[in-house]
């Protein structure tokens, strides 16, 4: 039986656009802007993982921009120039100091800090790859060569196709006595619609049902720590709120944005996410088993939803 595995991002180009999804995940395409949010994004979890794992906050800061100074960064600026992202870690680790355990915080509202959740350096940087389901080769092989056919290139001859999901889950946690998947979101977009998305997400319920698998019972759902990674005013000029330069208060609340998300999963949410995900995989190989290669002829044939939706930059 052939393995094939995909992780949530697959699966929600997958839903999004048939054309996005062949371009990027079965001929490897991106964009350059792309990358550069997702290395930022790289850079921000290494150094959580550094810190929830008990390093330092300066050794994770370091170890964050290690990372992220060692890339290509040709057309990183504005917030994701190095300084910016050294900035954006540097504020959210002073901001989240880890004590006795625990994860801390400042409340913006009494300026007095407050343990947020049990931290687990065991659970931190969790990676899975689980078993979805299985299916026959899209390609027919079963009925058209029941003996098996070497030279199929999606079942290798072996008639049925596991699918699998794969993914990192950043940690898991405990509040109030119950465990719960902590994802970490880093974004230029901080607004009220990007901070809504998460609670129906299906990100959010594939490392649900995957820390589920892990844990072996049943978890409250996620808790995403959302962080702005907008570009932070460094400038002399004087903050009318906090009296000071901008430079001197930009990692305060007022001016940097963090929030701590809830999002529950009920089990019946988990048993549809997981129908769904199963579904679009099969969906997905289907598509590759027509289309194979990258050419004039897929381009055109490929369905592209994502120009009908406004959900793909692809099209």
């Amino acid at each position: 039986m052939r393995i094939v595995t995909y992780d949530n991002s697959a699966l929600v180009a997958e839903a999004q656009c048939g054309l996005q999804a062949w371009l990027r995940y079965s001929q490897h395409r991106t964009t350059t802007k792309a990358k550069l949010a997702a290395d930022a994004g790289t850079a921000f979890h290494l150094a959580a993982e550094a810190a929830f794992k008990g390093d330092p906050p300066q050794l994770a800061l370091s170890k964050a921009m290690d990372y992220y100074n060692a890339l290509d960064l040709v057309g990183a600026k504005d917030r994701l120039s190095s300084s910016n992202v050294q900035r954006v870690i540097a504020a959210w680790l002073s901001r989240h100091p880890i004590r006795d355990g625990f994860l801390w915080t400042i409340d913006a509202n009494t300026n007095s800090w407050r343990g947020l959740f049990r931290v687990h350096p065991e659970l931190t940087e969790v990676a899975f790859q689980l078993p979805l389901g299985v299916i026959p080769c899209p390609q027919g092989c079963q009925e058209r060569a029941p003996e098996g056919s070497p030279e199929c290139q999606l079942c290798k001859g072996e008639l049925i196709i596991a699918i699998h999901i794969t993914g990192r889950l950043d940690a898991i946690v405990t509040m109030d006595g119950r465990p719960w998947v902590l994802d970490h979101k880093t974004t230029g977009k901080w607004d009220a619609h990007w901070l809504a998305q998460f609670r129906a997400s299906s990100q959010i319920s594939t490392y649900s049902w995957a820390a589920q698998q892990h844990l072996g019972s049943e978890i409250a759902g996620a808790l995403i720590n959302a962080v702005s990674m907008n570009e932070m005013n460094t400038s002399g000029a004087r903050c009318s709120k906090h009296k000071m330069p901008y430079a001197d208060c930009a990692s305060m609340p007022e001016h940097f944005k963090t929030q701590l998300i809830m999002a529950e999963r009920t089990q019946e949410e988990l048993e549809l996410w997981h129908r769904d995900a199963l579904a679009l995989a099969e969906r997905s190989l289907k598509r590759l088993a027509n289309f194979p290669i990258l050419n004039e002829h897929a381009l055109r044939s490929i369905r592209a939803q994502g120009s009908f939706t406004g959900a793909c930059d692809w099209c």
